[in-house]
């Protein structure tokens, strides 16, 4: 085994370790767990047909970096890259590479002789031409009914599906004999529409589901696909949005294990600001965590026509179990100190954020600012979010571009 498989082999064991599965004895819904936490803490999409070769090693060659990666990023690390510098392999002695070899030569010819025919299956490289087309690149209202025009009729033998959000567990596999698929949105997004052959993207196409002002929703899980919408008369209350616990037993969340507020801006109004040159001031609060919860976070999540920003500001002591995603830089609070985003959420907190010449900086109450830089551009403002952990509530909202305040109808009531 060469030194890039045990460093693959070291990673898996301590996955297994840090998620608690049974190494020898994975069955569908650990993998189903694994694509889930992967997806998580990495935002890299893996399905659960490549998590089993791998983990059954039955992957020939070496998985791809952004797969690599993605296994780092659950236990921490910012990449394979560090994971590999923090792990040193020593080398086993030559006789017994020699010998681990000679039985690998075997069992190369064995699946030479007996398996081309598989290799072919799985692994052509045989071009083909795929093609994703929405009706509309733009629907105001949720829920929004969407049809795309799709031709995958080149891809042989493999199943090719449509992924039309940020949810992996909403994937279809397409018929390859058809050519048009509907799809339905209910959160109001920039949504990132996706043709899958595993892992691989093959095609992508964007759709904006907007709202006329702000939009209050509650999440029953991190994937629910079908939230509760809050009436803006019960979120929007002078000039504050807020899901508060009053509202429990209107919409049914006595019950709940898991719970997140959501508020969100997804209008044409901001799509005048340069995600890459703009400053936003605005206040949180969080009005209480869940009872089995003793850390929390709220989220700030900013989407631009190329790439996103997703900021978290979690609890004292919390910001460990955080990430931060910046177009395409990641931090992760394992490797990273966070410490500076990390406030009381319990109290009115002030969150500023900057961002100018390609340097992130978010300032979260008194604290310091706290400073990033990126390369890929973010592009023009597409959506503003924030998601609390339980009931929260903004205070506040300032969004300026070029030195101007935006104002706008459907900011009401900022």
């Amino acid at each position: 085994m060469n030194v890039e498989n045990l460093y693959i082999s070291l990673c898996k064991s301590r996955i297994v370790e840090e998620l608690n599965l049974q190494n020898d004895a994975l069955v569908q819904r650990d993998y189903e767990y694994l694509h889930k936490v992967i997806f998580e803490k990495s935002g890299i999409d893996l399905s659960t047909a490549t998590l089993r070769r791998i983990w059954s090693d039955e992957h020939e060659g070496i998985p791809q970096a952004k797969t690599l990666d993605a296994m780092a990023q659950v236990l921490g690390y910012d990449g394979w890259h560090e994971f590999k510098k923090s792990n040193p392999i020593r080398q086993r002695s030559k006789n017994k590479i020699l010998a681990k070899t000679a039985s690998q030569l075997l069992i190369i010819v064995v699946i030479v002789l007996g398996g081309i025919t598989i290799w072919r299956y799985w692994y052509s490289t045989d071009e083909f031409t795929v093609s994703l087309t929405p009706e509309k690149t733009q629907h105001e209202g949720v829920p929004a009914t969407i049809g795309f025009n799709y031709d995958v009729s080149q891809v042989e033998n493999q199943e090719v599906k449509i992924q039309l959000s940020w949810n992996p567990f909403e994937q279809v596999v397409l018929d390859p004999s058809k050519n048009f698929y509907t799809g339905t949105y209910f959160y109001p997004d920039y949504h990132e529409a996706k043709l899958l052959l595993e892992d691989e993207i093959l095609a992508s196409s964007y759709v904006h589901v907007t709202t006329p002002g702000w939009h209050g929703l509650i999440m029953r899980s991190g994937f629910d696909s079908n939230p509760i919408y809050v009436d803006q008369q019960d979120f929007l209350l002078g000039n504050r949005l807020i899901i508060s616990e009053d509202l429990s037993g209107k919409y049914g969340l006595e019950q709940l294990d898991e719970m997140f507020s959501v508020f969100t801006f997804s209008n044409e109004a901001i799509s005048q600001v340069s995600g890459d040159n703009f400053e936003l001031k605005t206040s949180i609060k969080g009005l209480g965590y869940l009872k089995n919860r003793i850390c929390s976070q709220t989220d700030i999540v900013i989407k631009g026509a190329a790439n996103s920003i997703r900021i978290p500001i979690s609890s004292k002591g919390c910001y460990g179990i955080t990430a931060l995603r910046c177009s395409d830089t990641m931090l992760s609070g394992k490797t990273n100190d966070l410490s500076l985003l990390s406030t009381d959420l319990l109290q009115n907190q002030m969150i500023r954020i900057k961002i100018r010449d390609n340097e992130l900086s978010i300032t979260v109450g008194e604290n310091d600012p706290f400073r990033v830089t990126y390369d890929e551009p973010i592009g023009q403002l597409k959506v503003i979010k924030l998601i609390f952990i339980g009931y929260g509530e903004m205070g506040e909202f300032k969004l300026t571009y070029q030195d101007e305040a935006l104002k706008h109808d459907a900011l009401a009531p900022f």
